[in-house]
């Protein structure tokens, strides 16, 4: 099952795929009445994700909506937390001059700087570094804290698309790189959450790229992380109670732009797309701050 936000005017609403092929969807509030408009409070609801599967199930044909017309909006437009890791893939660790470490990097993401499948990256006009960044997508279903190897990815909702697009020169201001990761509308995220049941257990073997106006820049699989999903979830839940909706960004490979001889950032004019095996495609036109 795929379930997306969408704009609908100037609300963002629930939506889910009436079949892998994404050719229709149905709103949610149409087939699910008692779903709540947003993704971390309709995750709170004990079984949703099973009542949206049967409702789904017995959604007459008179309710899908045609595909080609929907607006994404961030598939969690507020999660209450987006917690980043770097240097999980010892490929992109080596090529950016670090050791393989002990113990994973940890960012936050500011909402602010979220945006929808099909939305633009703005370049901000501060800087010409603005480079992409293929990282799956962890999203929380229920409360965790303390959890154990054997059932950690029993807290998972499911699986997304991130493109950590990143401002280079001023994430290297600091030895902290949260300034330039949280840029505004620089981190496509979605467009669906694809539930666990359709994917390999911890999305692990998945294959991984990006694609900048079509060349591959990042092709790696997610067999090749240091800190697998599974580790992740234990570490992060170790220090803090994960809540419905939290999100887990888990790094990115090898290939990015600043790491190049020469460098290549994107520009204006650019689409930059983020692909992983099983789950689907991220795009996203480039634009420049005319702010």
């Amino acid at each position: 099952m795929r379930l997306f936000s969408f704009r609908d005017g100037e609300q963002v609403k629930l939506g889910v795929l009436s079949s892998a092929a994404g050719l229709s969807f149905y709103s949610l509030e149409d087939i699910a009445p008692w779903a709540p408009p947003s993704m971390p409070a309709l995750l709170a609801i004990p079984k949703a994700l099973e009542k949206i599967n049967a409702a789904l199930a017995t959604a007459p044909d008179a309710l899908k909506r045609d595909c080609s017309a929907l607006r994404y909006a961030p598939l969690i437009p507020e999660p209450g937390k987006l917690i980043c890791m770097g240097l999980n893939y010892a490929d992109h660790a080596a090529e950016g001059g670090h050791a393989k470490p002990d113990y994973p990097s940890f960012f936050l993401r500011a909402n602010s700087s979220l945006l929808g499948q099909g939305e633009a990256i703005i370049r901000p006009r501060q800087s010409d570094q603005l480079d992409y960044e293929a990282e799956l997508a962890v999203i929380i279903g229920h409360r965790a804290r303390h959890l154990r190897s054997d059932q950690a990815l029993d807290c998972v909702a499911g699986y997304s698309l991130f493109n950590d697009a990143s401002i280079r020169d001023f994430q290297r201001k600091t030895s902290q790189w949260t300034i330039g990761k949280n840029f505004d509308a620089t981190g496509p995220f979605g467009p669906w959450l694809v539930t666990c049941d359709e994917l390999p257990l911890g999305a692990a073997g998945l294959r991984i790229q990006s694609r900048l106006n079509g060349q591959v820049m990042q092709d790696a699989n997610t067999k090749d992380f240091l800190f697998d999903v599974r580790e992740a979830l234990v570490i992060i839940s170790a220090c803090m109670t994960l809540e419905p909706g939290d999100v887990i960004i888990t790094g990115t490979p090898a290939g990015v732009g600043y790491a190049r001889k020469p460098p290549v950032f994107m520009k204006a004019g650019d689409m930059c797309e983020i692909e992983v095996d099983g789950i689907g495609v991220l795009s996203n036109p480039i634009v420049d701050d005319v702010e």
